[in-house]
């Protein structure tokens, strides 16, 4: 048999040290790898799952705050509605008492067979309608209760001339 001198045995367990550390290397090597990148990975979905839960409380957030917004623009179009609907009864009466205005003698009694509109009264047109408003706005024809006495009168329907007499004061 052959010995082995002492150096090579020491030469040899070195090696044999030295295949084991590959061999343990090679083997584990990528599971540290592996690991971390798993903890990696583990970190970023962690991540992201706060995220989503953040913009998740943001998205109720507003969704909650369009409700409101919803609410209170349902409840301002009903207000807006609803004062619409008074302008057209005001208008309406403001309209009809113009009317009973125009049919009260002198008296402070309704005129013989006023149903509303006023009897036998020409509504003037075109120039003489034009010449009528420019006097009604000097003056001529006096203010108030008096100018509608007057030019009832003279024949004429009162809304008629002060309906342009409006347009040209207010440019409507």
């Amino acid at each position: 048999m052959t010995t082995v001198s002492s150096q090579e045995q020491s030469h040899n367990r070195t090696l044999v040290t030295f295949f084991k550390v590959i061999i343990i290397a090679v083997l584990v090597l990528p599971w540290i790898v592996a690991g971390a990148i798993a903890f990696s990975f583990y970190q970023s979905v962690t991540d992201l799952n706060q995220e989503l839960a953040y913009y998740q409380s943001g998205i109720t957030a507003l969704t909650s705050d369009k409700d409101v917004l919803q609410a209170n623009l349902t409840s301002t179009q009903q207000e807006l509605a609803d004062t619409e609907q008074q302008l057209t009864e005001v208008t309406a009466e403001k309209k009809e008492l113009q009317q009973t205005a125009l049919a009260l003698n002198e008296d402070g009694t309704i005129a013989e067979g006023y149903n509303g509109e006023a009897k036998g009264l020409s509504s003037p047109s075109g120039s003489q309608l034009e010449d009528l408003a420019r006097d009604v706005i000097v003056g001529n024809w006096g203010n108030g209760r008096i100018r509608v006495i007057g030019l009832q009168e003279a024949g004429y329907n009162h809304s008629t001339i002060q309906q342009r007499v409006n347009e040209i004061i207010w440019g409507k």
